[in-house]
């Protein structure tokens, strides 16, 4: 509503500047709305989360950053929108956005997958067109012609070169995703978006996936034996992608208000996968358990690699995650828990991911534990062992 609100004001100054225009046009504050006096029309700043539009019958539609119309309720009141001007001759709706969090099933994302097949020349349409600037996921993002392709506004003169600098420079002590998602129109997680965007999720679901025993495996690990603290395992089948909750500990409702996880509990779990799979690697966060880790693989002979949760190797293993379900190469069996702990992760400024509110009682260790998972599952393919 702000940014509607905002234009309005603007159109209001034209009609206040121009004789001509004040004569024709007569502005009611109380809801926004501009009306020519002589034929009815009117313009009107609507805001996304108005219940619905039918019944309208526009003939000229903007809708503004619709990377952020991701609720059922925003979906039916862009298709009452939509619907509504097709009742005229030469209706035209515009959507104008940066990149949002995650591409499939969002608006956006099927407008923008429509509009790259069109491009590409896979599809045709008479009735929809589509302007993209981006920059590579691979891209440099330091380098000014980058810049220059993703952002017609710095093209335009609009922005300088300095001040894309100045805001690449403070997206790297916060979060990087941030300068690709706003300035090079990158899809990335910022913060108060879904991590993982729940159609995305349902969407790599299969309640019937199995691992069968004695597949080559990879673990993740997230946890803490602090009192009141939970920990995960997780699993992922190397060949296929599915990924699942090995064993999970939270505190229940009922707990003894000093309950803690044993750690010994920890190690027989994990002793019982290596037994039942051929467990190749473990990434697990380095933090509680890193001394207990290291002591049980070089005792049992396992593979460990530790992951610093507020490094940069963690954010790109979160962008991994993320880009691996929305190209839905893996799968989940819709366990409670991790669909849980998944829907409970919000994207953040400073390292990628984090819960919507730090004091939140709500956990979120088996998406993070999937997220480890996941990124050894992709560390092993990507090791060329060739002889």
């Amino acid at each position: 509503l702000k940014q509607a609100q905002n234009v309005f004001r603007m159109v209001k100054a034209w009609i206040a500047y121009s004789p001509e225009l004040s004569k024709v046009m007569k502005i009611r504050e109380s809801d926004s709305m501009i009306i020519n006096k002589f034929t009815g029309a009117f313009y009107r700043a609507v805001p996304a989360d108005t219940a619905s539009m039918h019944g309208t019958n526009p003939y000229f539609v903007i809708v503004d950053e619709l990377h952020g119309m991701v609720t059922k309720k925003h979906h039916d009141f862009v298709e009452s929108l939509t619907t509504g001007s097709g009742a005229r001759k030469e209706s035209l709706v515009v959507y104008i956005s940066t990149a949002g969090a995650v591409i499939l099933g969002t608006l956006l994302g099927e407008m923008y997958l429509r509009g790259k097949e069109i491009a590409e020349g896979k599809a045709t349409a008479s009735n929809f067109g589509a302007f993209i600037w981006e920059a590579a996921p691979d891209a440099d993002i330091t380098d000014p012609e980058v810049w220059m392709q993703a952002n017609p506004m710095l093209a335009e003169g609009v922005l300088s070169l300095e001040f894309m600098q100045g805001q690449l420079e403070k997206a790297k002590k916060r979060n990087p995703a941030f300068f690709l998602r706003y300035f090079l129109n990158i899809w990335a997680s910022v913060a108060g978006d879904p991590f993982i965007h729940p159609h995305a999720w349902s969407g790599i679901c299969d309640k019937n996936a199995t691992i069968p025993a004695g597949a080559k495996i990879v673990a993740g690990f997230h946890g803490a034996y602090v009192k009141g603290g939970s920990a995960v395992i997780t699993y992922q089948d190397i060949e296929t992608g599915v990924l699942k909750i090995w064993e999970i500990w939270e505190r229940p409702a009922d707990a003894d208000p000093d309950w803690h996880l044993s750690r010994r509990e920890v190690e027989k779990s994990f002793k019982k996968l290596a037994r039942e799979y051929d467990m190749k690697l473990i990434f697990c966060d380095k933090f509680y358990y890193e001394n207990d880790l290291k002591e049980w693989a070089y005792e049992y002979d396992w593979d460990v690699m530790f992951i610093h949760q507020g490094g940069s190797r963690m954010m790109d293993i979160a962008y991994d995650f993320q880009k691996d379900i929305a190209e839905q190469v893996i799968t989940h069996t819709d366990q409670e828990a991790l669909n849980r702990h998944v829907a409970n992760t919000y994207g953040d400024d400073n390292k990628g991911f984090a819960k919507e509110d730090k004091h939140s009682p709500n956990k979120i260790d088996a998406c993070v534990a999937a997220m480890l998972c996941n990124g050894a599952r992709n560390y092993i393919l990507d090791v060329d062992d060739t002889p």
